[in-house]
């Protein structure tokens, strides 16, 4: 009988349960960052789709005039709606699936003997009109 109770070759149940319990913890706690990581990345994803859809935009704005601009004529965004105040004229649609807020302003931002700049600003939102990245340039004034 006492050879028995001295005997302590092998585990037992209760270690192996408590061995159990602690690798399922650490594998738990390391499952629940993936969710966390994809919904990062499709963060990142949409905001840098957002700032390449916003330069490209200004691109093809700098090629326009700014009468046809702010007069929404060759435009290359859809469902347009335009503000025009004094100062400044707002332009909003769509381009390539993305909401798109325009601000041109109307005043010289700087004027000088060799040209005249017009300050823009092209403002990309998701459907929720959160903005997701802002782009600023310039264009002469035709």
């Amino acid at each position: 009988m006492r050879n028995k109770l001295n005997n302590n070759k092998g585990l037992t149940l209760i270690e192996v349960l408590a061995s159990i319990v602690l690798l399922s913890i650490v594998i738990i706690s390391f499952m629940s960052l993936f969710p966390q990581m994809t919904l990062m990345n499709h963060k990142t994803e949409d905001n840098l789709q957002a700032a390449n859809v916003g330069k490209e935009l200004l691109v093809e704005i700098k090629k326009l005039t700014f009468e046809s601009i702010k007069n929404g004529d060759s435009l290359p965004i859809t469902n347009i709606s335009i503000d025009i105040n004094s100062n400044l004229t707002i332009i909003d649609g769509t381009y390539k699936s993305f909401k798109v807020k325009i601000s041109l302003y109307a005043n010289l931002d700087i004027s000088g003997e060799i040209q005249k700049l017009h300050r823009i600003r092209i403002e990309v939102l998701d459907d929720k009109s959160t903005v997701l990245t802002s782009t600023y340039g310039y264009m002469e004034h035709n």
